[in-house]
């Protein structure tokens, strides 16, 4: 009766192989991931501006888009990568988050290395401008 099964040789080989292999195909897969988290960030952002500008047309009045790491205030930083917020401003103090504005959407935190800076907030006025005055 003939026995079936890989000789070691054969079993070296193939760990070989697939070492070489993964060696190989592994950097090329982190930045492909890296490549598709920067991609999906930079979609948020723009669906959050887009957002606020529509929404500024459809209220009627001035939205605001801040960087914010609780969701509840805008940071005043310029650092994006904490999270931000859209916010329609029709409160007491233009440009910030207070009592009578109404939060439309909060994004998180961003995943990755991404870096995002800029200025700490952008406002569209109700025609749908950019608000250079913040």
């Amino acid at each position: 009766m003939r026995q079936k099964g890989f000789t070691l040789i054969e079993l070296v080989t193939v760990m070989a192989v697939a070492t070489i292999l993964l060696g190989v195909g592994i950097p090329g897969f982190r930045a492909l991931a890296t490549t598709n988290q920067l991609t999906s960030t930079s979609n948020q952002l723009v669906s959050s501006l887009n957002l606020a500008r529509q929404e500024a047309v459809t209220r009627g009045v001035p939205v605001s888009v801040c960087s914010s790491s609780d969701g509840a205030s805008c940071s005043g930083g310029t650092d994006w990568t904490v999270g931000w917020m859209v916010f329609a401003d029709n409160g007491t103090t233009p440009g910030a988050f207070d009592g009578s504005d109404t939060r439309l959407r909060i994004y998180g935190a961003t995943e990755g290395d991404s870096t995002i800076t800029g200025d700490s907030l952008v406002r569209y006025t109700p025609w749908g401008a950019l608000d250079t005055a913040y």
